[in-house]
């Protein structure tokens, strides 16, 4: 499924406990949705000093709606190699770019399991960081 951000409230959004809710995440009161990603403190601080996704990285730009705050889950649901993410963000996308997913996350290169819900998208992604978590490990 693909769609604009904007779009995307009018489609899913809901109205439950004077909050607007969508299935894609939750819906800020500005409208936008927001989505979460884990991340190394290196994109951390690419990503506050562009603010874009990935810090501006060319590619598809993957996240989720809801990821764990332990590291090694985190890693394990969304199919992710390398070494475990420093923190997780919690962000809304501030530009009109097209949204794919959910999907189930796919398994990682190294053997990481994937299943978690992925969504993405591809080329210069906007973003407004709502929130900094620091992931367990």
């Amino acid at each position: 499924m693909e769609f604009g951000v904007g779009a995307a409230v009018i489609e899913t959004g809901a109205f439950v406990g004077g909050k607007l809710v969508s299935r894609f995440g939750k819906v800020t009161k500005e409208g936008g949705n927001t989505f979460e990603r884990v991340i190394s403190n290196a994109e951390l601080s690419a990503t506050q000093k562009t603010g874009l996704l990935r810090g501006g990285r060319k590619g598809n730009n993957f996240f989720t709606n809801r990821s764990s705050l332990d590291a090694k889950r985190a890693q394990q649901r969304l199919g992710l190699d390398g070494p475990l993410r420093d923190a997780r963000i919690q962000f809304r996308i501030k530009n009109n770019v097209k949204v794919s997913g959910p999907r189930p996350a796919a398994s990682g290169q190294s053997g990481t399991a994937g299943g978690g819900r992925e969504f993405s998208t591809n080329g210069r992604t906007e973003i407004e960081i709502i929130r900094i978590t620091p992931l367990k490990k």
